[in-house]
């Protein structure tokens, strides 16, 4: 059996320059818009077979991180005035709306011959501070068969 357990920690940039330099101060800079963890197993078959069989499921199933937002609602007033006519209306209905949001939306893909992905979006694009998820590991066990000859672990940030 073969068990795997990807750490990963962190995913992102540090300081940016307009933080820095005054003259970039309207410049937006970099973004993580998703974020791809993927374990492929390899062979030196050439045919859609498949190479393992999964032993226990994968973690995480599911993942997306929740972010409270809150949306205020202000009423208004009208006034109308002209040489001979005067109306008004007010309205006083004011309130806020919270809810929440997913941050980052994840997907699991998996299969016997190309192995396991976990995909990550960020899907709230407004947000001035995009962060990484809140890490956790990633973990699989594979019942190894004859054909495996190996294992290649990518991550990749877009």
């Amino acid at each position: 059996m073969l068990e795997f357990n990807i750490d990963f920690i962190f995913c992102g940039a540090g300081q940016m320059l307009n933080e820095v330099c005054e003259s970039l101060q309207d410049f937006i800079g970099y973004y993580l818009d998703s974020i791809l963890i993927e374990v492929h197993p390899t062979s030196d078959y050439n045919v859609a077979i498949n190479i393992f069989d999964e032993a226990k499921p994968y973690s995480p199933q599911n993942y997306n991180q929740e972010i409270e937002t809150t949306e205020d609602h202000v009423g208004g007033q009208i006034n109308f005035t002209t040489p001979s006519i005067t109306a008004s209306s007010s309205n006083k209905n004011n309130y806020s709306t919270k809810s929440m949001a997913n941050k980052w939306k994840m997907r699991l893909n998996a299969c016997p011959t190309n192995g396991v992905k976990w995909s990550y979006m960020y899907v709230i694009k407004t947000e001035s501070d995009w962060e990484w998820p809140t890490p956790c590991p990633h973990s699989g066990y594979w019942y190894t068969k004859e054909m495996l000859k190996g294992f290649r672990i990518t991550i990749t940030q877009i």
